[in-house]
């Protein structure tokens, strides 16, 4: 979970505010996450080859606002993740009143997909990505169909 000081951080390297779901979404739930094969953004707090850090740190957040930030979108949009399926890689962007978007990685202006929020994205995503696994966790479609 991300303080409102890590937080600040992530606002300074992505040079625009996260918006408020996000926000209370790292500090309640985690520093991202990784579903499937989806990708919620988080901070990268160190970087070294020490064992105490804990594996999987999430994709900094500031790669999706300020590094390969997609083309189009407005200065409000914060891109919060990442999802690959979808033509090949979508990035998931939130608008400051909370709604979440699929968006082309070269073009934020084509949306795939839209919903109302966060948490909405989150059970409908899950639900139909595992739905593409069998129990063991083997993939049933090939990746063009995620």
């Amino acid at each position: 979970m991300l303080t409102p000081g890590d937080l600040d951080i992530v606002e300074a390297n992505c040079g625009r505010a996260c918006p408020s779901a996000y926000r209370h979404f790292l500090e309640r739930i985690g520093n991202g996450a990784s579903l499937f094969n989806l990708s919620l953004y988080g901070l990268v707090q160190r970087i070294d080859r020490l064992g105490s850090l804990p594996l999987g740190q999430p994709i900094s957040l500031d790669y999706g606002n300020s590094i390969e930030r997609p083309k189009g979108l407005r200065a409000e949009s914060f891109a919060i993740g990442g999802m690959v399926g979808w033509s090949s890689r979508g990035v998931l962007i939130m608008e400051p009143a909370g709604e979440v978007a699929l968006v082309h990685l070269s073009d934020g202006e084509d949306v795939a997909a839209q919903w109302p929020d966060l948490d909405t994205m989150l059970t409908s995503e899950i639900q139909r990505l595992a739905s593409l696994y069998d129990r063991s966790g083997y993939r049933q479609v090939p990746s063009s169909q995620l």
